[in-house]
């Protein structure tokens, strides 16, 4: 039997009701919370892979604001092997320097991770950025120099 035959017309999505969620034979609470929580593990287990392979990498970002405090937990990067220390500084210690949010080219504004750049930058533009840690989600990086033209000479006639 089809189990929406004895749900009214007026079950809609427009009321927020969800056909599947009455229906008969739903997994109990505890194993559809056991079932997330091992998603997500795994989601961050392989989050974490990717961005330890970005690590050594440079890509262009848009720096998109300066980093408030609030902002800067995210910035401790995992990787003590890349001149990070695991230890949790202090607030000050954070903040030393200036630290700018950005996201990479490949990054979509308030779904993907954040770039957390340490130097200044200017914001609202494109830089080029070294990848020189992560923290889950994110990535840690720092700017790269722009290369500067070489300097012509005169050849000795």
């Amino acid at each position: 039997s089809d189990p929406s035959s004895s749900l009214s017309s007026s079950d809609s999505a427009s009321t927020g009701s969800s056909l599947a969620a009455r229906m008969a034979g739903q997994v109990p609470e505890r194993v559809r919370q056991q079932r997330r929580d091992r998603a997500m593990a795994e989601q961050l287990r392989v989050a974490r892979a990717v961005a330890a392979a970005a690590v050594g990498r440079t890509c262009n970002v848009l720096v998109e604001r300066p980093a408030r405090p609030e902002d800067l937990p995210a910035a401790m990067a995992r990787s003590w092997e890349h001149g990070f220390s695991r230890a949790r500084p202090s607030p000050r210690e954070r903040m030393r320097g200036a630290w700018f949010v950005a996201r990479s080219e490949s990054d979509a504004p308030d779904i993907d991770g954040r770039v957390y750049v340490r130097g200044y930058l200017p914001e609202g533009q494109f830089a080029r950025v070294r990848i020189v840690g992560h923290r889950d989600y994110d990535l840690v990086a720092e700017p790269v120099a722009p290369k500067l033209p070489l300097a012509k000479t005169k050849s000795p006639s």
